[in-house]
Formats: structure tokens, sequence, C-alpha cells
């Protein structure tokens, strides 16, 4: 009998600590998991961030003095983040172009501030496309008659920008002009002139580069052909109007 309680016991203990042992794994598997997600929330976070920063930092090189509104927003649904607008493939508008959403009855872009910032996802016909919100206020939500704007897309026509000097979008230290050149073409534009980082001009600067977007300046102990280069663009642009 005593035998008998005995292996009980011993299987009742080893039971238990099996248990313990799958609790413990489970537990530890879970928190992996957990800190994973976590990390991967924080990356994605991150890059949202940078994205908007690089975005912000666009718009602050690229200045127009404007009036005329790109297009409307038609539509709203304010539960999923999404809006219609009155632009599409006649328009020669294409995926991921973003627009500064401005209240309807704007009479100067130029004088006020954006309320949300929208990029078009799908394009639905002639002179429709869908778009999602990527920036707004609950204060001030985007209403069907607001009107969108952005400097780098006009409907049917593709901008032509120049770019000169030290781009640095994410304090770095290291150029970033690869990322605006990029976005600018992302967003339906063209450069068709540029500086290296040696200051030689890469393309040409023509009565149809509507831009220029410049840089930090170099200093007085840059480099002779960096200087060079950037004030030569500079020059140019102001012959050609630019």
């Amino acid at each position: 009998y005593k035998s008998t309680l005995a292996r009980i016991s011993s299987t009742q203990t080893e039971t238990k600590v099996r248990l313990e042992k799958a609790r413990r794994e489970s537990t530890e598997a879970l928190a992996a998991v957990q800190s994973r997600l976590q990390q991967t929330n924080t990356r994605l976070a991150k890059l949202a961030q940078l994205n908007k920063k690089k975005t912000e930092k666009l718009e602050a090189l690229v200045k127009e003095t404007f009036d005329v509104p790109d297009g409307k927003i038609l539509l709203v649904n304010q539960r999923y983040g999404t809006v219609w607008i009155n632009l599409g493939r006649a328009d020669a508008l294409s995926r991921q172009v973003t627009f500064s959403v401005y209240p309807a009855d704007s009479s100067n872009l130029a004088k006020i501030g954006k309320k949300a910032s929208i990029e078009v996802t799908q394009i639905l016909g002639e002179h429709r496309a869908e778009a999602r919100v990527i920036e707004d206020r609950v204060s001030d939500p985007i209403m069907p008659g607001d009107v969108i704007h952005t400097p780098v897309w006009s409907p049917g026509e593709q901008k032509q920008f120049a770019l000169a000097g030290f781009m640095d979008i994410d304090g770095d230290g290291k150029s970033d002009q690869h990322i605006v050149r990029n976005l600018i073409t992302m967003n339906g534009g063209l450069v068709d002139c540029e500086t290296d980082a040696e200051g030689k001009r890469q393309g040409k600067m023509t009565i149809n580069t509507r831009f220029l977007v410049l840089g930090e300046a170099p200093g007085a102990k840059g480099k002779p052909g960096v200087i060079q280069g950037y004030t030569k663009m500079i020059g140019d642009a102001e012959k050609l109007g630019i």
C-alpha cells in the first residue's frame, strides 16, 4: 500500500513539474511574441513618422504661390479614413500622389495652412480616385467640397524640377537627395537637372523647368566645385525665370 502511495505521489509530483514547465514555457513564448510585435509596431511607427517628415521637408523645399486648387473632395468615409476625389485617369493621376487638403471656401491656398493630407490609393475612373487619409484633425475633419493641392503635380501636366545643394532630410549628416528625387517622381514630377556631390551638373535646366529645389548651401570652406555648381544653378534658374 505504501509503495502504491509513493508511486502516486511521485507521479503527481512529476505531473506538477511538467505542468509548471509547460506553463513557464508558454508564458515565455507569449512574452517573446509580444516583444517581437512591439518591436514591429515601433519600427512601423518610426517609418510612418519618417515618411511624414520627408513629405513635410519636400513641401518646405518646394515653395510656390498658388491660388487654384488641383481638385476637390467628392465623398468622405470618416470611419475608414477614406476619401474620393474628382481626379483620375484622364488627368494623368497615379497612385501614391499626396495632396494637401484645404477648406472648401479657401480663396488663397498660399495664405492658409492645410487641414489634412491624403494619398491616392486607387484610380477608379477618368475623373475619380480613392485616397487614404494620412493626416487630419478631429476638430476639423475633411468634408465633401474641400479642395486639394500638391506642388509636384498638376492635372495632365508633368512638372519639372532642378535640385541643388546638400539635402539632409533625417538629420543624419548624409545626403538624401535621392529620396527627394524619388518623392518627386513618385508624385508624377520629373527631375531634369541636379548637381552631384562634387557640384557637377547632371541633366539640363530649360524653360520647362518649373522649380529649383535648394538644399543647404555650401559653406565658405566647401569644395570649390560644389560652391561653383550651386551658385551657377541659382544664376541659371534666375535667367530662365524659375
